[in-house]
């Protein structure tokens, strides 16, 4: 199966000689009190997730005063380039103005060939983070479906791949027009 994943283009070298490695917090592990405020102040902490996972396990739960259990980290994916629900809700433009173009990066595409999916999830993007988004926090983070079980239905599909991903099954791909 194949996911497309947006990265930084200065990422991209490092990615394809050395595959990609989970770097976004699971908001779901967090504490229910300020999860939101949690996972956007710590976005920040994208380097220290990559580099030293571990060391950063540890002081989150430290700072947190949880054990976190593992996964914790995971890498976002698609299930296109450019997915429909996506774009008529606003999230690939949200995404490309928040992850990129108001830190003036440039965004590249890459295209994962996924070899396991048995610890890969769903969760469907258009219930929270959707400007007109139709449900709560709870019920985007409980909308998890194993993607061995996902057979549609859900507006905006995301995919939280737990695992790294070795360099031979990534390749950059050209970005559709249609962003």
């Amino acid at each position: 199966m194949k996911v497309y994943h947006y990265i930084e283009t200065e990422n991209l070298r490092e990615i394809l000689a050395n595959g990609l490695k989970p770097s976004t917090i699971d908001p779901a592990i967090l504490p229910r009190d300020g999860r939101k405020y949690v996972v956007r102040s710590l976005y920040g902490a994208n380097y220290i997730t990559r580099t030293n996972p571990e060391f950063f396990r540890e002081e989150l739960s430290r700072f947190l005063n949880i054990e976190l259990r593992h996964p914790f980290l995971f890498t976002c994916a698609l299930l296109e380039p450019s997915p429909k629900g996506w774009l008529e809700l606003g999230l690939m433009s949200k995404l490309m103005n928040q992850r990129f173009f108001a830190r003036h990066k440039t965004p590249t595409l890459l295209e994962i060939e996924l070899s396991r999916t048995d610890s890969v999830f769903v969760r469907d993007a258009a219930i929270n983070f959707a400007e007109k988004g139709n449900g709560s926090w709870e019920e985007y983070l409980n909308s998890n479906i194993p993607l061995e079980e996902y057979t549609g239905g859900f507006i905006a599909p995301e995919i939280w791949i737990p695992t790294p991903i070795s360099q031979k099954l990534i390749r950059e791909i050209p970005i559709p027009n249609s962003l």
